[in-house]
């Protein structure tokens, strides 16, 4: 910079500033989990569990170092590579993830919870992550009569990804595992 004061002095100054080259400072990746698939049914002990689903970058930049993982309860193992990461995904685009679970023979009857997990960084290392829970019903005939509970067999959100302070639909279904009990008086409570 040269300039001049009022008193007719030259001056003469530099500095060094940095501009970032790449995505927009306002735009960002945004990862969401959609088109889940799990058995709706019981699984038996030592027969595949099959879970797939897409992940898409809704956001404006591109998604970088993904990160994509299962986390279940120890009676449930992976057969497939677990975590899949991927490099890069563009924005608007998407992927079709499949894991192979298998339960083992320790597992008893009852609803496993497994989590869907997605880390992810913009192209300035800032990480986000997004994440979603299903639940698997593993049916084990060989520990005897199974106790009745109910379980979340089915549910869907409208929209499919909610923002903040918006209204959404939440429907659920449910389903009694017990094939020779009934179960009466149920309450249901919705807690965030």
């Amino acid at each position: 910079m040269d300039y001049r004061d009022d008193a007719g002095n030259n001056y003469t100054e530099e500095n060094q500033i940095f501009v970032p080259v790449g995505d927009a400072v306002s735009a960002r990746p945004s990862l969401s989990i959609s088109g889940i698939s799990a058995p709706q049914g019981p699984v038996n002990v030592y027969n595949d569990i099959v879970v797939s689903f897409n992940i898409k970058n809704g956001g404006d930049a591109v998604a970088r170092n993904i990160k994509v993982s299962l986390a279940t309860d120890a009676q449930i193992v992976s057969k497939t590579v677990n975590p899949v990461y991927i490099d890069k995904l563009d924005a608007g685009s998407g992927r079709n993830i499949s894991f192979t679970l298998l339960a083992m023979d320790d597992a008893v009857t009852k609803n496993y919870p497994v989590a869907i997990n997605v880390e992810y960084e913009d192209a300035y290392g800032t990480k986000f992550n997004a994440a979603q829970y299903i639940g698997v019903f593993v049916e084990n005939s060989s520990q005897g009569k199974s106790v009745p509970r109910i379980i979340i067999d089915n549910y869907s959100i409208e929209p499919e990804t909610v923002k903040a302070s918006d209204d959404f639909l939440l429907k659920l279904s449910f389903l009694n595992t017990s094939r020779t009990m009934d179960v009466s008086n149920i309450k249901v409570k919705v807690i965030s």
